[in-house]
């Protein structure tokens, strides 16, 4: 079985209209299985990683240390990508996910620029 490429996934959300997309692939002759994730932003995608990530560890039931994956596209940036604790902040911007998007530690634009001018709002 050849590894599913992120290209892929990419092109079924755009056709489909999906943000996030996660394919698992088993092969029944050799028990290989594969999990390709992909997220439109970056959000997105690190949040397409922690499901695949999920899903390698509580369903295929793979050992630990492959289920850590990081997406590539964050990988080379890490600064892309803010964290903070999991204490949920409420949202001046007008993302409909922002909430749970803080709560995973990530920002929308509005929530960014917040966090910029008062960062012990959000502990």
């Amino acid at each position: 079985m050849k590894r599913i490429p992120i290209k892929m996934a990419k092109e079924a959300a755009i056709r489909y209209g999906a943000t996030i997309v996660c394919v698992v692939a088993w092969d029944a002759e050799t028990g290989m299985q594969h999990v390709t994730t992909y997220g439109k932003s970056n959000q997105e995608c690190e949040w397409a990683a922690l499901l695949g990530n999920r899903i390698k560890r509580e369903i295929l039931k793979w050992p630990e240390e492959e289920c850590n994956a990081t997406p590539v596209r964050l990988r080379a940036s890490p600064q892309r990508v803010r964290r903070l604790t999991t204490k949920p902040y409420r949202c001046s911007g007008t993302y409909p996910d922002c909430k749970t998007m803080i709560t995973k530690g990530v920002f929308c634009k509005a929530c960014e620029a917040d966090y910029d001018e008062d960062p012990d709002a959000f502990k």
